[in-house]
């Protein structure tokens, strides 16, 4: 069987299930397979590095500027990727948490000591 048509079997696989056939099916799989999986679950972990970096740029901007997290939170959660619906969570908390602050700050006004 070929990299591409095993692979095709198991991308729709979770990160979960993937760890748990490395570390328990072994004997199932030739090595070559073994470390096509392995090589799968490594390219998703870097991208999943990759994709925490632009959320937490992604909520600081929602933190600082709330429309465009509420925004940017509504557009993320009607997606059907998880990974994207978190993303959108996190920025509707941060634009929401940014109103909230806003709203305090601009109705108490500076603090005077």
């Amino acid at each position: 069987m070929d990299k591409q048509t095993f692979l095709s079997q198991y991308v729709n696989y979770s990160d979960a299930d993937l760890r748990l056939i490395r570390d328990t099916q072994k004997e199932m799989y030739s090595g070559e397979e073994m470390a096509w999986i392995e090589e799968l679950i490594e390219a998703r972990s870097a991208h999943s590095s990759e994709k925490a970096k632009s959320d937490t740029w992604l909520c600081v901007v929602s933190l600082i500027i709330p429309l465009f997290g509420i925004i940017a939170g509504i557009i993320f959660r009607s997606t059907d990727k998880p990974e994207d619906q978190k993303t959108g969570r996190r920025c509707l908390n941060a634009g929401i948490c940014g109103l909230i602050l806003w709203v305090m700050f601009v109705f108490t006004g500076p603090l005077r000591f």
